[in-house]
Protein backbone atom coordinates (compact mmCIF):
# COMPACT_ATOMS: atom_id res chain seq x y z
CA UNK A 1 0.00 0.00 0.00
CA UNK A 2 1.40 3.40 -0.93
CA UNK A 3 2.13 6.10 1.61
CA UNK A 4 -0.56 8.29 0.02
CA UNK A 5 -3.25 5.63 0.55
CA UNK A 6 -2.07 5.18 4.17
CA UNK A 7 -2.36 8.95 4.68
CA UNK A 8 -5.92 9.01 3.33
CA UNK A 9 -6.83 6.08 5.58
CA UNK A 10 -5.18 7.68 8.64
CA UNK A 11 -7.11 10.88 8.00
CA UNK A 12 -10.39 9.01 7.62
CA UNK A 13 -10.92 10.04 4.00
CA UNK A 14 -13.40 7.80 2.20
CA UNK A 15 -13.09 6.63 -1.37
CA UNK A 16 -15.28 8.56 -3.79
CA UNK A 17 -17.15 7.71 -6.96
CA UNK A 18 -15.72 9.29 -10.13
CA UNK A 19 -17.39 9.24 -13.55
CA UNK A 20 -15.15 7.56 -16.15
CA UNK A 21 -17.24 7.15 -19.31
CA UNK A 22 -20.38 5.70 -20.80
CA UNK A 23 -20.26 2.14 -22.09
CA UNK A 24 -21.69 0.93 -25.40
CA UNK A 25 -25.15 0.67 -23.77
CA UNK A 26 -24.95 4.31 -22.61
CA UNK A 27 -24.62 3.27 -18.99
CA UNK A 28 -22.38 5.43 -16.87
CA UNK A 29 -19.16 3.77 -15.74
CA UNK A 30 -17.71 4.94 -12.43
CA UNK A 31 -14.46 4.29 -10.63
CA UNK A 32 -14.23 4.20 -6.84
CA UNK A 33 -10.97 5.71 -5.58
CA UNK A 34 -9.46 8.23 -3.21
CA UNK A 35 -9.43 11.90 -4.21
CA UNK A 36 -6.38 12.96 -6.24
CA UNK A 37 -3.28 13.93 -4.25
CA UNK A 38 -2.89 17.20 -6.11
CA UNK A 39 -0.03 19.68 -6.09
CA UNK A 40 -2.32 22.10 -4.22
CA UNK A 41 -2.85 19.56 -1.44
CA UNK A 42 0.89 18.88 -1.27
CA UNK A 43 1.60 22.61 -1.02
CA UNK A 44 -0.94 22.99 1.78
CA UNK A 45 0.66 20.06 3.63
CA UNK A 46 4.08 21.71 3.25
CA UNK A 47 2.66 24.95 4.65
CA UNK A 48 1.07 23.00 7.50
CA UNK A 49 4.39 21.31 8.28
CA UNK A 50 6.19 24.67 8.16
CA UNK A 51 3.74 26.15 10.67
CA UNK A 52 3.52 23.19 13.05
CA UNK A 53 6.80 21.31 12.74
CA UNK A 54 10.45 22.03 12.16
CA UNK A 55 11.26 19.95 9.10
CA UNK A 56 13.99 19.69 6.50
CA UNK A 57 13.16 18.55 2.98
CA UNK A 58 16.08 16.98 1.13
CA UNK A 59 16.36 16.10 -2.55
CA UNK A 60 18.96 13.52 -3.50
CA UNK A 61 19.87 12.07 -6.88
CA UNK A 62 17.73 9.00 -6.27
CA UNK A 63 15.00 10.28 -3.96
CA UNK A 64 13.59 12.50 -1.23
CA UNK A 65 13.68 12.59 2.56
CA UNK A 66 11.82 14.73 5.05
CA UNK A 67 13.30 14.96 8.52
CA UNK A 68 12.06 16.59 11.69
CA UNK A 69 11.79 15.97 15.42
CA UNK A 70 10.31 12.57 14.63
CA UNK A 71 13.07 10.79 12.72
CA UNK A 72 11.98 9.31 9.43
CA UNK A 73 15.20 8.37 7.65
CA UNK A 74 13.34 6.52 4.92
CA UNK A 75 14.13 7.71 1.41
CA UNK A 76 11.30 7.90 -1.13
CA UNK A 77 11.54 7.83 -4.92
CA UNK A 78 9.07 10.70 -5.35
CA UNK A 79 8.03 13.76 -3.42
CA UNK A 80 4.38 12.70 -3.03
CA UNK A 81 5.37 9.59 -1.11
CA UNK A 82 7.97 11.51 0.91
CA UNK A 83 5.50 14.05 2.25
CA UNK A 84 2.74 11.51 2.89
CA UNK A 85 5.25 9.07 4.44
CA UNK A 86 6.55 11.72 6.83
CA UNK A 87 3.05 12.73 7.91
CA UNK A 88 2.18 9.05 8.41
CA UNK A 89 5.23 8.71 10.69
CA UNK A 90 4.12 11.62 12.90
CA UNK A 91 0.39 10.87 12.77
CA UNK A 92 0.31 8.88 16.06
CA UNK A 93 1.76 11.93 17.85
CA UNK A 94 -0.76 14.48 16.51
CA UNK A 95 -3.64 15.82 18.55
CA UNK A 96 -7.24 15.89 17.28
CA UNK A 97 -7.01 19.49 16.04
CA UNK A 98 -3.95 18.69 13.94
CA UNK A 99 -5.57 15.54 12.56
CA UNK A 100 -8.65 17.57 11.62
CA UNK A 101 -6.45 20.12 9.81
CA UNK A 102 -4.81 17.37 7.76
CA UNK A 103 -8.19 15.86 6.92
CA UNK A 104 -9.49 19.23 5.74
CA UNK A 105 -6.47 19.65 3.47
CA UNK A 106 -6.98 16.21 1.94
CA UNK A 107 -10.74 16.52 1.33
Amino acid sequence: MSEIIKLYKNAGIEKQKYFVMQDENYKDVFEIKYPPFTAEKQLELIKWLALTRSVTINKFIDGWTIEGLVRNNKQYANFENAISGYINSIYPFLDERQRTEIKEILE
